[in-house]
């Protein structure tokens, strides 16, 4: 199999195996919400404590993304969504096991650390296997499979909950199920997914180490250390690095822009978890609750295709502003959809009630999904070098868990603003029933268009900062490009000092003085025989030259070789 063909093969394993990756955490995050009236149930507790419980998990999973950055600087990224799944798949399982509000918080919010070490890495992942050129509709991509993941939990969850499969509540069988699903797809993705930008950053480290090791066997007498010292100063040095492209990552304006719309603009999404909750306490079964919650994730994940394919569109016509104008198309649309749901349509449960809502609701999700795939996650890729892009990504995925803080404030401000009573449950009371859901309905309305309308404005400064910054990030990238290729170039020139540039050389052959031609005025006689004599002596000369230059490059292969323990 050719060098082509196996990168094929390991794009394609490796991209399917991520985005099952994000389907699973993506189910694992909906089936909490869409159980809500039956964890309430079961735990007594109230629109603002289930509120308080996705809190703790996004307080978690915000606190530890930029874990998951960090960790793909030293290991594979599949190796990491791997332990991500296996952390979050054990604490699922716990959950499913406890019958106290009390325990089931802190063993959620643990689950958020597993949940935070996936999508970043995941993210960074398809920046690396598709070019500029193709990355929205590659992110649109992903966007769709971890919407699907939404939509099969909310469906998967919500109807399982209603019955008691093995004699056990039907919420705490959703759990253990996606726990077991979601252990072996960390199996998978911990042995066949491939992490281009790690493997080829062991290697320049390798070279990088071998080009020390040259330099310090030129002066092996004058060293004092041990082994440890190499291994503290590296340490010491990988730790300084991550800080100064932490830094330089923070201080690039379009970044700055990006995640403070992003903390603002993730909490109608954080907030619309309640919509399960609302469909049946407005009164519509189950079933038809389930539906139109998966609808909503279903076109959501379309819509985020559509807006990945939209943005490459726009971008190629107008580099600089097509994917931000698009944007805060799909921003504002979102405002007078909200107030058609939440304040305009009929409260009932009827079939025709049902099929408006399901049509508005497939709209507006197709509509509104466009920003992260058509603006955010592009614009992080190509503002940043590749091997930075997992830490722009967990400080995005930072910013949508920080968003979750909304979630009990909807709950707050149902109950304590717009009248919400009770525990969130259906009492079967149909005055109490709507009236609780009416104060639902009009807390997600504050939630969801005074943030839209923010987001409008802020993608606005994207217009001046993402072009600058854009071509700054562009010239770095053709710059780096230049100096590996010039690297390469160096390291062919001779074979036995592969990958060693010359200008480290410890000795250089010296450039040969012409001898004087025949033909030039100073050339003496002119002779034939002369100038024959003059070739065959430097012939000679250059011969034993670059004999003596082989034998002391050896010398120096033999000492790279060595470990640095035996240099002192």
């Amino acid at each position: 199999m050719g060098g082509s063909d196996v990168q094929a093969a390991h794009k394609f394993r490796t991209t399917i195996l991520i985005n099952l990756a994000s389907i699973l955490e993506k189910c694992d995050e909906q089936i909490l919400p869409a159980v809500y009236a039956w964890v309430g149930a079961s735990f007594k507790a109230t629109p603002a404590q289930l509120g308080y419980i996705t809190l703790g998990r996004a307080l978690m999973q915000a606190l530890s993304s930029p874990l998951g950055g960090v960790a793909g600087h030293f290991m594979p990224r599949g190796h990491v969504v791997a332990a991500g799944c296996w952390l979050w798949a054990t604490m699922t399982a716990l959950f499913a096991m406890t019958t106290r509000l009390a325990v089931a918080m802190p063993i959620c919010a643990v689950n958020g650390i597993g949940l935070a070490l996936v999508i970043p890495n995941v993210q960074s992942l398809t920046a690396d296997y598709y070019p500029s050129s193709e990355r929205g509709k590659a992110f649109g991509a992903l966007w769709l499979t971890i919407s699907l993941g939404g939509m099969l939990g909310a469906l998967y969850a919500t109807n399982t909950a209603a019955h008691s499969p093995l004699g056990m509540e039907g919420w705490r069988f959703v759990f253990l199920s996606v726990a077991v699903v979601s252990a072996i797809t960390g199996l998978l993705n911990f042995l066949f997914v491939h992490d281009p930008t790690f493997h080829r950053h062991q290697q320049q480290q390798e070279q990088q180490r071998q080009q020390r090791l040259q330099q310090q066997s030129s002066a092996a007498g004058q060293l004092d250390g041990g082994g440890g010292g190499e291994k503290r100063e590296g340490a010491v040095h990988t730790a300084k690095r991550l800080a100064r492209e932490i830094g330089g990552v923070m201080r690039i304006p379009t970044f700055g822009i990006i995640i403070i719309q992003g903390i603002v603009g993730s909490v109608p999404y954080a907030s619309l978890i309640f919509l399960t909750l609302y469909f049946q306490l407005m009164g519509m079964s189950n079933s038809a609750a389930s539906v139109m919650v998966a609808l909503y994730l279903l076109c959501g994940g379309l819509g985020g295709l559509l807006g990945g394919w939209i943005g490459d569109k726009v971008a190629a016509r107008w580099p600089d502003h097509g994917r931000i104008a698009a944007t805060q198309f799909s921003v504002i649309i979102g405002v007078p959809f909200a107030l058609l749901i939440f304040k305009a349509l009929p409260m009932n449960g009827d079939s025709a009630t049902v099929w408006l809502y399901g049509a508005i609701i497939a709209a507006w999700a197709l509509l509104t999904a466009w920003p992260a795939p058509c603006c955010n996650n592009p614009a992080f890729a190509e503002i940043v070098p590749p091997a930075q892009r997992n830490l722009v990504y967990a400080f995005d995925r930072w910013v949508g868990a920080m968003a979750a803080f909304s979630v009990p404030l909807v709950g707050i401000l149902a109950e304590d603003w717009f009248g919400f009573r009770g525990d969130a449950k259906i009492t079967g009371n149909r005055s109490v029933d709507l009236a609780n859901a009416q104060a639902l309905g009009s807390a997600l309305l504050a939630f969801t268009t005074v943030p839209w309308v923010f987001c409008f404005f802020m993608y606005s400064g994207l217009h001046v900062s993402y072009p600058k910054d854009r071509r700054r990030a562009l010239e770095w990238q053709r710059a780096q490009e230049q100096q590996e290729w010039q690297f390469e170039a160096d390291g062919a020139a001779s074979l036995d000092e592969e990958a060693v540039p010359l200008r480290e050389r410890s000795i250089s052959p010296p450039r040969m003085r012409a001898s004087p031609s025949p033909l030039h005025p100073d050339s003496g006689s002119g002779s034939s025989s002369a100038a024959v004599s003059n070739v065959r002596g430097r012939s000679a000369r250059s011969g034993d030259l670059i004999s003596q230059l082989r034998r002391e490059s050896g010398d120096r292969q033999k000492l790279l070789h060595r470990p640095p323990s035996d240099l002192h």
